[in-house]
């Protein structure tokens, strides 16, 4: 064989390898990009904590269930929410009455929408800058959440309070900054409680957010089973 037909041999061979590790890794990157993105649907470990989360008790401490809610599908799309619970509970000897959700899907759309953002832009302002409440180390796992304070721009200017935290192994997360702390989780829980406070009233005498999430740390109940 001529030394110009081994060259051109040659050639065909390293384009043609060339081609092959190219398909290779857009298939691979298409995969990867279709599991992250939910494209051909939860991935089964998402399936299993989804349907988990139904498992929520309907009883929780002195707290009782008193209203299942659906979630807007436009917010459920918009966080790739794999599954969820929305509920309300009512505190049977207070009276006191917290509105709850837990959210599991992708980490990069559930680490980034906080109540910040969402409240901000629903007729509420920002009363009180977000503080880390840690829980007492023997209702958990060392469970720490991010508390903030929002004030009706209303005429009743009620407060609304809220909790929330991220939770990808044992203990709820009150993380700086979620998306970097969670990148590349193949899922993700939030949970996030509010209840209305009277205005004036003061956070260490009246909490029903934090009453509720002792409760239901020491229930037992966790979002991995």
């Amino acid at each position: 064989m001529s030394t110009s037909s081994n060259s051109s041999l040659n050639s065909l061979v390293r384009f043609v390898t060339v081609l092959a590790v190219g398909v290779g890794i857009t298939v691979v990157t298409g995969v990867v990009c279709g599991r992250v993105s939910q494209r051909w649907g939860p991935v089964p470990d998402m399936v299993a904590a989804a349907e988990h989360l139904k498992s929520l008790p309907a009883r929780i401490g002195s707290w009782q269930l008193v209203e299942e809610n659906t979630m807007p599908a436009a917010v459920v799309q918009t966080l790739s929410c794999a599954g969820y619970v929305n509920r309300t509970y009512v505190d049977r000897h207070s009276g006191n009455t917290v509105s709850l959700a837990i959210t599991v899907g992708p980490s990069g759309p559930i680490s980034v929408h906080t109540p910040e953002i969402c409240y901000s832009s629903q007729a509420y302002s920002i009363e009180a800058p977000r503080k880390r409440v840690q829980l007492p180390a023997e209702v958990g796992h060392g469970d720490a959440f991010w508390c903030t304070t929002f004030r009706s721009n209303s005429a009743i200017a009620e407060q609304l309070r809220v909790y929330y935290g991220w939770c990808a192994d044992r203990a709820w997360t009150a993380a700086e900054s979620p998306r970097f702390s969670f990148a590349g989780r193949p899922l993700l829980f939030k949970l996030q409680i509010a209840s209305l406070v009277p205005p004036g009233e003061a956070s260490e005498e009246q909490d029903p957010c934090r009453d509720f999430l002792e409760d239901l740390l020491r229930s037992g109940w966790n979002v991995n089973g």
